[in-house]
C-alpha cells in the first residue's frame, strides 16, 4: 500500500496489541531494519513500555504494530520540518517487518536538561506548524475516550482497584466535557523524553500522540510562568483540569502494562504517583 494523507487518516483509528507485548519479536524485527545501516552487535532496548524502542550506533528504532500511526508520524514530522519548524524528522519512511513497523531516526541528545521555556517555544513552532498540516487527525476527545474504554473494561482488575479506576473514569470523563470547543492540532505527549539536541538546535520528537484538542492539554505539561509566556491566550482554568486529566490518563496506561508486566517496580510507581496526583487534585 501507498501512504498517502486519505490512507493514513482511514487505518489509524485501529486498536493493536502493543509491540511491547512481544519484545523479542519487536527486538528481532529493529535489528533486521537497523542492520542495513549500522552496526547491530551493540543494539540496546531504551524502552518497552508500549512501543519498543531501540539504539544501535548512530540511530535509534521505536517499533510500533501501528502501520498507519507509525506513517502519520512520518508526515507530521515532515510537514513541519518543511516549513522551517525544529520536527526531528526520520532518516527514511517507516518499514514494515514481519508484522511490525520500524521508524529511524539519527541518534540525538536528549533535550530534557534544557530550559522548560526553550523546550515550550519550539513546541509552540511546532504546533504552528501542523496548521497547515492538511489530513483528518485523531481528536484528544476519542483518546480520552479510549483511556476510558480501559478503564471500564475490567483489564486492570487484577492491578487497579475498582474504585480507582472509576475515579479515573471520572476525571477522564468530565476532561472530554471540557474541550469540545478549544481545538487546534497539538502535540499530546511533550514530555522531557520527546525533546532531543541535535547540531545545537533543540528538536521536538515523537508525534505518535498528535490530535485535535485544546492547547491547554500540551500546555499542563509545563509550568505556569513559561505558559504564560509561551501561550498567553491559555485559559488558566482548564489547564489546572487539563492536568488533572493527563496524570488520569497517564496512570490508567501505567496500569495496563503492569496487567502484562506486574514486576516492573519503576513503572508501578509511576502508576501510583500518577493515580496519587489525579485523584488528589481531583477531588
Amino acid at each position: 500500500m501507498r501512504w498517502t494523507s486519505e490512507t493514513v487518516a482511514e487505518h489509524s483509528a485501529l486498536v493493536l496489541t502493543p509491540a511491547s507485548d512481544s519484545l523479542d519479536a519487536a527486538i528481532e524485527a529493529a535489528r533486521q531494519v537497523l542492520g542495513g545501516i549500522s552496526d547491530v552487535s551493540n543494539l540496546q532496548v531504551l524502552h518497552a513500555t508500549n512501543n519498543v524502542v531501540v539504539s544501535a550506533g548512530d540511530f535509534v528504532a521505536k517499533v510500533t504494530t501501528n502501520n498507519a500511526v507509525a506513517h502519520r508520524e512520518y508526515l507530521l514530522a515532515r510537514h513541519a520540518s518543511s516549513v522551517g519548524a525544529p520536527a526531528f524528522v526520520p532518516v527514511m519512511p517507516p518499514v514494515t517487518s514481519d508484522g511490525f513497523t520500524i521508524v529511524v531516526w539519527p541518534r540525538g541528545t536528549l533535550g530534557a536538561a534544557a530550559p522548560r521555556r526553550d523546550s515550550a517555544v519550539a513546541l509552540r513552532s511546532v504546533q504552528q506548524a501542523w496548521r497547515g498540516f492538511d489530513t483528518r487527525l485523531p481528536t484528544l476527545a476519542g483518546r480520552l475516550d479510549e483511556a476510558r474504554g480501559l478503564l471500564r473494561s475490567g483489564e486492570l482488575d487484577g492491578v487497579l482497584e475498582p474504585r480507582s479506576a472509576a475515579k479515573l473514569d471520572e476525571i477522564v470523563g468530565d476532561g472530554i466535557d471540557a474541550i469540545s470547543d478549544r481545538l487546534t492540532v497539538i502535540h499530546g505527549e511533550p514530555h522531557d523524553g520527546n525533546f532531543v539536541v541535535q547540531a545545537d538546535r533543540l528538536m521536538v520528537i515523537d508525534f505518535e500522540a498528535v490530535c485535535v484538542g485544546p492547547m491547554e492539554w500540551d500546555a499542563a505539561f509545563f509550568p505556569d510562568d513559561v505558559v504564560a509566556e509561551v501561550w498567553p491566550e491559555t485559559h488558566m482554568g482548564l489547564l489546572q483540569q487539563m492536568r488533572v486529566v493527563v496524570s488520569a490518563t497517564v496512570s490508567a496506561y501505567c496500569w495496563r502494562h503492569l496487567a502484562v508486566r506486574g514486576e516492573d517496580a519503576e513503572m508501578r510507581s509511576h502508576a501510583q504517583s500518577h493515580l496519587d496526583r489525579a485523584i488528589g487534585q481531583g477531588a
